[in-house]
């Protein structure tokens, strides 16, 4: 555990210390490695955020397949300097005080009093707008991302457009993480998810009326938005 954080307050807790709540899914994020006490170090290039903290994690594995290993992280965190503060446990029955899955939640595990205790405190934080970051985290954003050097303005290729529906993306600069394709009243109509983060993307759309499309392509960046035009049947 991180005892210098402001979401730790009052617990007692120290490092190295172990904080009880059974579960049966974690939350994880990314990390590069490990560090010379064996601790998981956070990507924070990979992840972007301008702070973010590891309060303190736990190994996983998975239940369809035990042999895949990770950590379970409980993080403090801000996206960027205008976005909000998030501090996310990692338990998916922290605040339970029953039993899900024959598993007792925090409130009513060994250390519901600590968990408690930590829960007010992270209530008490967000809702006063407080630090939420221990003095090891700057107070400036300051991470490198993945962002910086990029053309933010960079356009993506749509072509062929006009179109029949059938169409490829391209950048140079940004995976595509998502695609949605807004009618031009502003409705959503279909939404694609890659099996992977790729620079280059085909669509096809299902049949659709001549007109104009808003075409909304969300990249590790933020979102950027191209106009398709159908014209011609297939």
């Amino acid at each position: 555990m991180q005892p210098n954080s402001p979401i730790l307050e009052g617990t007692g807790l120290n490092f190295n210390d172990t904080l009880s709540c059974k579960s049966v899914e974690y939350d994880g994020t990314l990390f590069t490695g490990l560090n010379e006490a064996g601790d998981p170090v956070l990507d924070t290039v990979s992840l972007g955020f301008c702070k973010i903290e590891l309060i303190g994690y736990d190994w996983g594995s998975s239940v369809s397949d035990p042999s895949k290993k990770g950590y379970g992280t409980f993080l403090a965190f801000k996206k960027s300097p205008t976005s909000g503060n998030v501090i996310n446990t990692a338990f998916d029955n922290w605040c339970s005080g029953v039993q899900v899955s024959g598993v007792s939640g925090g409130f009513g595990g060994r250390d519901s009093v600590k968990i408690k205790r930590i829960t007010l405190n992270m209530f008490n934080l967000l809702l006063n707008r407080e630090n939420i970051f221990s003095s090891a985290v700057n107070d400036d954003c300051h991470y490198t991302t993945k962002c910086e050097g990029k053309n933010e303005d960079h356009q993506f290729e749509v072509f062929p457009n006009p179109s029949n529906g059938r169409f490829t993306l391209q950048s140079l600069e940004f995976q595509i993480m998502s695609v949605d394709i807004y009618s031009s009243s502003a409705t959503k109509l279909y939404s694609i998810i890659p099996e992977k983060q790729q620079f280059s993307m085909e669509v096809e759309l299902p049949p659709s009326p001549f007109g104009s499309y808003v075409i909304h392509i969300t990249t590790e960046c933020g979102t950027t938005m191209e106009k398709l035009i159908v014209t011609n049947k297939r």
